[in-house]
């Protein structure tokens, strides 16, 4: 794998979860199998989100049950790939909205592990969320 191949990855991924966390945007579980190891693990500040693909499903599926968008600003802030193309760092932005209108700022940085296979194994985030704009000021 080279380089581009790693943040190309990367980049695929998060041009996935914008297209599928629009609103009406259909969330499919054989995607997560084209991106993702079976034992991906995600962990977000200090907390592990998911372990396998069902709890991955079930992480985005409770954002898209909520009527909530969100997407991945683009293009991204930063992006570091290790010389063993086995690790890529992320800095970015993604842009929540609610069904009352509140937009929130989440700042992330990510360090996504990439396996033999080109799926992803690990995604370790620290974010921090910003309420932007309220129902009240819209």
């Amino acid at each position: 794998m080279l380089s581009n191949e790693a943040s190309g990855l990367i980049k695929s991924v998060y041009a996935w979860f914008n297209q599928t966390m629009l609103s009406g945007a259909v969330l499919n579980y054989a995607d997560l199998k084209e991106y993702f190891a079976p034992n991906f693990v995600m962990q977000l500040n200090d907390e592990i989100i998911a372990k396998d693909h069902e709890s991955l499903y079930l992480h985005f599926k409770k954002f898209k049950d909520s009527g909530a968008t969100m997407r991945v600003k683009m293009p991204l802030d930063e992006m570091i790939v290790s010389e063993d193309y086995k690790k890529c760092i992320a800095r970015y932005h993604i842009e929540k909205i609610t069904t009352d209108n509140s937009v929130y700022d989440i700042e992330v940085i990510a360090i996504w592990h990439i396996n033999n296979q080109k799926k992803l194994e690990r995604m370790n985030e620290v974010v921090s969320i910003k309420e932007i704009k309220t129902k009240t000021n819209v």
